[in-house]
């Protein structure tokens, strides 16, 4: 579950840098 949130979190930034 803590994997899945942090990867979340990452696609989140991501998206929002892109």
């Amino acid at each position: 579950m803590r994997k899945m949130k942090m990867r979340k979190m990452k696609m989140r930034k991501m998206k929002m840098r892109i």
